[in-house]
């Protein structure tokens, strides 16, 4: 996917990576979809993660915005020195 002129993976041999997964988690904060429909659910999202995966949920949101048009105000929250 091409992000702001720069390319950003979403897929890896055919399978969806953690960008793809941030993205789809996003979207499922913001919207509840049932039976193919869309409908409102939460209006924005703290989000804590570990330091060491700043790339891939920065990188989803930017996928999530771009892909889904999503509209969520959403603050995150890197800490830590190393992954769980």
């Amino acid at each position: 996917m091409m992000l702001d002129n720069e390319y950003v993976p979403v897929l890896v041999n055919n399978k969806p990576n953690c960008v793809a997964a941030n993205a789809a988690m996003l979207r499922l904060i913001r919207y509840k979809i049932d039976n193919r429909k869309q409908k409102e659910n939460y209006t924005s999202y703290i989000g804590i993660f570990p330091l060491c995966c700043i790339d891939n949920v920065l990188n989803g949101y930017r996928a999530a915005v771009k892909f889904y048009n999503l509209k969520l105000p959403t603050f995150f929250i890197f800490t830590g020195k190393s992954c769980f």
